[in-house]
């Protein structure tokens, strides 16, 4: 049994997620040509950096491992995900090799996917807790192809936002906008009353002078 090594996964991983980061950029294209509003695309990009690409990825990972034993990256690659036995990955195997073991590896600075570079098996984080091997079954020569075309896709995509973003002047537009914004928040402050600062010390009282006393009768 072939195992495969950290290079092709990692290109085959390069590929799933540009393929999954079509979907928001597609989303972010429409909303710069139409909605004509950069702040709602870059609210949008945000987003879905935080959370979007997130929950696509468990997803798209979740049901291509499930369904077809591997990533459209890995078939690409001529990779399958297989338990150790040989056997298809559960369900719960799927879930547990990406929700909790891709994950972790994030958390632990990639040092879960650097895993594999030290483990005979090729096993990295998620590998160990899903029970699972990746092996070699064929060439990874449309894994090269398909990246090829992917990535020149994703660029045309990028080109096609910024020259609709400077055509429409929808850039000098956005930018006027902000720095309004931060000329509002700078007057703001500016003009915030100054308080005037107490004195060291208070300047003494003048001195009362004492009452006259009343004249004395005598009897």
């Amino acid at each position: 049994m072939r195992y495969a090594n950290y290079p092709i996964r990692l290109l085959a991983y390069l590929f799933d997620q540009l393929l999954i980061s079509l979907i928001p950029l597609f989303i972010l294209l429409y909303i710069v040509n139409t909605c004509q509003n950069l702040w709602l695309g870059l609210l949008w990009l945000i987003w879905e950096l935080i959370f979007l690409q997130w929950l696509l990825s468990l997803l798209y990972q979740i049901i291509t491992f499930k369904y077809l034993n591997g990533s459209f990256g890995k078939l690409l690659a001529g990779l399958r995900i297989e338990k150790e036995d040989g056997s298809t990955p559960t369900f719960g195997d799927c879930l547990m090799r990406f929700a909790a073991g891709y994950t972790v590896s994030g958390l632990c600075a990639g040092l879960g996917f650097f895993w594999i570079l030290k483990d005979p098996k090729k096993k990295a984080f998620h590998d160990h807790f899903a029970g699972t091997v990746v092996v070699k079954k064929s060439s990874p020569l449309p894994l090269f192809l398909g990246l090829i075309f992917i990535m020149v896709i994703s660029v045309i995509m990028i080109i096609n936002i910024i020259t609709t973003g400077t055509r429409t002047g929808l850039f000098q537009k956005s930018g006027q906008e902000f720095m309004g914004f931060t000329e509002n928040i700078k007057k703001i402050f500016e003009d915030k009353p100054k308080t005037t600062p107490l004195p060291k010390k208070y300047p003494t009282s003048p001195t009362i002078p004492p009452l006259p006393l009343k004249n004395s009768y005598t009897l």
